[in-house]
């Protein structure tokens, strides 16, 4: 389908929420009732206190977390919130057709969006390939994505924009994703709010596959369960809205503090001041890297833009604002000692074939399996634009190699990004050897 025509997807979303509200329910109560069922067998089999009680927390955490995307937050009953949207697309060293893809699903939004298209220096000038009312081309220096917001902003007075909207410039949101946002932004208290994301080139090698289910589950396990809180700690560069206000009055520290943690930054100053929260029916698809080392390098960057935040956080937001972040420093640390115990199950299981090793080990793998399932799961069967082949080549295939790739390059960038704070470069898009 031509997602271009708004009223046809109107449609198709109706008609796939009526038919899909049972499976979500379904796929919840059976990950729940497996979590029960293996918290009392390792209770019985289990008399260390220490690894009970981490496994209560644990099934109690994904329990909440599950529920929360099922129930989620929902802005759909309230109405656009009134006033004009600013789109700004930084692009540097784009290909033409995928810069052209973005700007059309920007213009073909279901509320008007005025678009600036800025070329930040790429080493062959971006050409205007699409003329409108509401579109405007410019090119400066290569100053990055960041540079590239604030040189727009500055150019354009406070008053004559509500909203900001941030889209990188590989991105096509659908074309009802904006109304969605600002749906959300009726609600006086929210500050800012980002966008549901897909991977678009999926298909094209196992990485994007991983990193498809691997972002997915991620937003099913805790963005959700964040955004109830309404604190969400971060926004996603493929999509996200922010109250002008809010960017303006931050201006001249955004043209200089952030580094390379620019949406999490703007979201940060967001909760200072009222609510960030996720929209889940405002979908966008986004390009990912499709090889190991390119995937490597957008993670580092991620991770190092988290570990910046900390103390800002500590410093600034609320005790319920800072159950996110506390929670991930708990599973940092606890995650190597879960290397440890499962390796030492394993040892006395090779020493001791047939002792209560096997139950406890094998109550954790299934559990685990189960869980991984379930989130794939709840992110496949909500995902659009993917045909029944699609989503169960996703399921059966993407879940365990996304676990793979979280095993051998992501969890351990995660803790090698703590040795490389100090480098602040993107590292994307190269076009030299010395380039950065």
């Amino acid at each position: 389908m031509n997602r271009g025509n708004s009223k046809q997807w109107r449609q198709v979303q109706r008609i796939g929420g009526i038919v899909g509200q049972q499976i979500p329910w379904l796929v919840l109560l059976g990950v729940l009732g497996t979590s029960l069922i293996a918290t009392r067998a390792v209770m019985e089999q289990t008399p260390d206190p220490l690894a009970r009680s981490y496994w209560i927390f644990g099934a109690m955490v994904i329990g909440g977390c599950l529920t929360s995307f099922v129930v989620g937050n929902r802005y759909t009953h309230l109405p656009p919130a009134p006033g004009r949207v600013l789109c700004i697309v930084p692009t540097y060293n784009e290909p033409p057709d995928v810069l052209q893809a973005t700007v059309e699903s920007l213009l073909a939004q279901t509320v008007p969006v005025d678009v600036v298209v800025i070329d930040d220096g790429s080493s062959v000038p971006v050409i205007p390939s699409i003329t409108h009312p509401r579109l405007q081309w410019i090119r400066q220096e290569n100053t990055g994505k960041r540079g590239a917001q604030v040189a727009v902003l500055r150019s354009i007075p406070q008053e004559r924009y509500d909203f900001i909207l941030t889209v990188d410039s590989d991105s096509q949101p659908y074309p009802d994703a904006c109304e969605h946002l600002c749906r959300a932004m009726s609600d006086p208290s929210v500050e800012a709010c980002t966008g549901m994301i897909y991977v678009r080139n999926h298909r094209e090698s196992w990485i994007s596959m991983a990193a498809d289910l691997d972002i997915g589950s991620s937003c099913v396990m805790m963005r959700a369960s964040r955004s109830l809180l309404g604190a969400l700690e971060t926004t996603s560069g493929a999509l996200a809205m922010y109250r002008s206000a809010l960017i303006y009055d931050h201006l001249e520290a955004y043209a200089v503090e952030c580094g390379t943690g620019d949406d999490r930054w703007l979201a940060l100053r967001a909760l200072q001041r009222g609510k960030v929260v996720a929209v889940a029916e405002a979908g966008v698809e986004t390009q990912m890297p499709t090889s190991l080392k390119g995937t490597y390098r957008q993670r580092l960057r991620w991770a190092r833009s988290w570990y910046w935040m900390l103390p800002f956080v500590a410093r600034n937001l609320s005790f319920r604002q800072m159950i996110s972040p506390v929670y991930g420093l708990i599973q940092l640390c606890i995650t190597p000692l879960c290397f440890v115990f499962m390796a030492a199950q394993v040892v006395s299981l090779l020493r001791h074939p047939g002792s209560e090793n096997v139950g406890v080990l094998g109550i954790f793998i299934a559990s685990y399996a189960v869980v991984r399932f379930g989130l794939g799961a709840l992110y496949i069967y909500r995902r659009p634009n993917v045909t029944r082949a699609d989503q169960a080549r996703l399921l059966l295939l993407g879940v365990p190699v996304a676990v793979g790739l979280n095993l051998i390059l992501l969890l351990p960038t995660r803790y090698w990004a703590i040795a490389r704070l100090r480098d602040n470069r993107w590292r994307s898009r190269v076009v030299s050897p010395g380039s950065a």
